[in-house]
């Protein structure tokens, strides 16, 4: 025969009178022997009712077959008082617990358990009597049954959430190059909503990113992007220098809301030109070698000689020109108008050397008619003859400014004498971007 745990009208009936006869075993007892004596007697009636209760129960259940004719123990139903229907699960005050039980002429005792935010013990309960939980979190409550056969039916369980108050706040990691060559740039926010109670609601948790350091706000039409799990790492975008805000609005299962807003900045840095000409280092790098002037060299001028002289070559041909005279007086005889003849002029003619025609001779031709005296004149060269001579420039090709020899007097062959910017970039020009959060 198929044993099933349950207790049928008869045996309560059958329990009822054993209970009955105990009672009337006891008025017997104090009424009649002594107490101690009655309350062994009694006890010992107990333990035998106790005996025959538990047998005729156990023959009563194994004695029917049919479904129909037993009732089943089961767990007993946990409802919210007020709630607006059966699957509510947030809650933002205290609520009020009710426990009814089912199939109650098997239920010997109700009880639950509390876990979670205000963890209680194993306690009893009436059926249809309620309890207050004044707690907040996320909380679960389990039932059960306890049958006239001590048997415990399955739990019972509910999870609800008592939410008193919005979110506290989002926590906002942000990672990336805290310096960039250039922009846009992007960093990563890592968002995590807290809340004590546990009760964030990911769906409807929002961001938006803007330009204002004004607060947003709690209405979610506001914010244009949604979360998709709490800790998502979302990406931020910085075009250009200034400040930008994310905000962030975290939402409970209750529908409340908190804003939480971190600030991103990004500002250039313009570039300083570090070293120095002198020294050189940093943005001065290229060397500037000693390069020779007048002051750094002792010289030797040139000084003309003969040899420098330019000449030329002149032609020198030759003449004669005269003119006649008397009569005079006759040195040799001493006769007066007696004496007459010719003067000649002998010339050179030079060509090209500047001198032009040249008197270089005189001569006389003379005769007396009184004492027959006279003298001859030569004629005129023949022929030419060539001279040279200084045209008066200089063939060398050189002037007294003209150096001849020098010698480095300054000390600074090869030496560098200042540094040159080498890197490539004018003062003020921006040299990178910092990104501070």
């Amino acid at each position: 025969m198929k044993r099933n745990n349950g207790i049928t009208l008869i045996a309560l009936v059958v329990t009822i009178i054993i209970l009955l006869i105990l009672a009337g075993v006891s008025i017997t007892m104090f009424s009649g022997k002594g107490i101690f004596a009655r309350a062994q007697s009694g006890a010992e009636k107990w333990k035998q009712g106790e005996e025959i209760e538990n047998s005729t129960i156990a023959s009563l259940i194994d004695g029917f077959d049919s479904e129909e004719q037993k009732l089943q123990l089961v767990s007993p139903t946990i409802t919210i008082v007020g709630e607006s229907d059966k699957n509510q699960q947030v809650f933002a005050n205290d609520v009020q617990v009710k426990i009814i039980g089912n199939n109650m002429p098997v239920v010997k005792s109700l009880h639950y358990l509390v876990d979670g935010a205000e963890a209680k013990s194993d306690t009893e309960i009436q059926n249809n009597q309620t309890f207050s939980l004044s707690a907040a979190g996320r909380i679960t409550i389990k039932a059960y049954s306890v049958g006239w056969d001590n048997q415990k039916s399955a739990f019972a369980e509910r999870e609800i959430i008592i939410s008193k108050a919005p979110p506290e706040y989002a926590v906002i990691e942000i990672t990336g190059d805290t310096e960039v060559q250039s922009l846009p740039t992007t960093v990563k926010a890592k968002v995590t909503h807290i809340s004590e109670y546990n009760d964030i609601d990911i769906s409807n948790c929002k961001y938006v990113i803007n330009n204002s350091g004004d607060d947003v706000g709690t209405d979610k039409a506001n914010y244009t992007n949604t979360f998709t799990s709490n800790g998502e790492e979302i990406d931020v975008t910085i075009n250009g220098v200034g400040n930008y805000f994310l905000h962030v609005l975290s939402t409970n299962l209750a529908g409340q809301s908190t804003e939480t807003k971190k600030t991103i900045s990004s500002y250039a840095n313009y570039h300083t030109h570090i070293g120095d000409a002198t020294h050189g280092g940093a943005c001065y790098q290229t060397p500037n070698y000693h390069q020779h002037v007048d002051a750094c060299y002792s010289k030797t001028y040139h000084k003309h000689t003969s040899s420098c002289n330019a000449t030329a070559t002149c032609t020198v041909t030759y003449s004669r020109s005269s003119a006649s005279y008397g009569p005079t007086k006759c040195a040799s005889c001493g006769a007066s108008g007696t004496k007459s003849g010719t003067t000649y002029y002998y010339y050179e003619n030079h060509s090209s050397c500047g001198q032009g025609k040249v008197k270089y001779d005189t001569r006389t031709k003379w005769n007396c008619t009184n004492c027959g005296a006279k003298a001859s004149a030569p004629a005129a060269k023949s022929g030419s003859t060539t001279h040279s001579y200084d045209t008066g420039g200089y063939k060398c090709g050189k002037t007294t400014s003209t150096v001849e020899s020098s010698t480095i007097i300054c000390g600074k062959d090869g030496q560098i004498e200042s540094y040159s910017l080498s890197c490539g970039k004018d003062e003020n020009t921006v040299d990178s971007y910092t990104i501070s959060y």
